[in-house]
């Protein structure tokens, strides 16, 4: 919960009032400069053993975990499609061997595709089929003028920053794509912290450039572009994240607006196909 807000939990005090409670909050301490950068290597492969506990009991088996069996008798007959949330290559092979589903908060399309491509190459090396494992891109999208729509979702790449960042510095730079290794290129300096919350009106440091890869903004015409070109990346399904302001106009400009712009584009492709 950032620090602007505030909420309220419907309890009250002596004298009747409504009282809001505001989450603690530690002070975050300055960062370090100066030091030596470290590598751990290591043989540890994640199991997948919570993703896997928690699929057996919803399905209704009795699911071994940190030595004790574990079970939900009322539930039988269940399918509970499992989906995994992750950026580094560990997290992305684990999907892959797993899950039936990966989450990648972004709308990069080289980022998607670099990542559904390790996934993939695990399913493929664990037997499994590549294609049944259906991929999901996160993000925030806000249609109308340009400028105007970056101020809105700037926030998001900050927040996601911090993750990108610590993925670069944890592989070696030949095992990483461009878009990566040059996203932190272009904002070093930059401090990690200002924009890691919604709200955070610190986020000047995030460029236009990042704020088009990571998020989808612009007239509906580009949101249709963007979004195909996610799809051609490998995606299967868009997750809006409504929540960049003025959100029940832009859910009816993505009602009618992008649906509109599908049509010009499927007419303006016919008529270039009679050419």
């Amino acid at each position: 919960v950032g620090s602007d807000f505030q909420i309220a939990q419907g309890c009250r005090g002596e004298d009747g009032d409504l009282k809001v409670w505001a989450p603690h909050r530690p002070p975050r301490p300055e960062k370090s400069e100066g030091g030596r950068r470290f590598v751990i290597k290591s043989d540890f492969e994640p199991k997948g053993d919570q993703p896997t506990a928690i699929r057996d009991l919803v399905e209704g088996r009795t699911a071994r975990y940190e030595g004790a069996d574990l079970s939900l008798p009322w539930a039988r007959g269940s399918r509970l499609p499992t989906w995994i949330a992750g950026y580094g290559p560990m997290a992305l092979a684990l999907t892959g061997r797993i899950a039936d589903g990966l989450i990648l908060q972004l709308a990069d399309p080289d980022l998607v595709r670099w990542m559904a491509g390790i996934m993939r190459d695990a399913a493929e090396t664990a037997g499994r089929d590549p294609a049944s494992i259906r991929v999901q891109a996160a993000a925030p999208a806000h249609v109308g003028r340009i400028e105007e729509c970056r101020e809105h979702v700037r926030w998001f790449p900050g927040m996601v920053s911090g993750h990108v960042v610590d993925l670069v510095n944890r592989y070696p730079s030949d095992q990483l794509p461009e878009s990566l290794t040059g996203y932190v290129r272009d904002r070093e300096g930059s401090d990690d912290r200002r924009g890691a919350e919604f709200g955070s009106a610190d986020v000047a440091f995030i460029s236009a450039g990042v704020v088009d890869r990571f998020t989808i903004v612009g007239a509906p015409e580009e949101h249709v572009r963007r979004l195909r070109e996610l799809s051609e990346a490998g995606v299967d399904q868009f997750n809006l994240y409504l929540m960049s302001g003025d959100e029940e106009a832009q859910l009816e400009a993505r009602r009618v607006s992008l649906y509109e712009a599908e049509a010009r584009l499927e007419e303006l492709r016919a008529r270039l196909n009679e050419l």
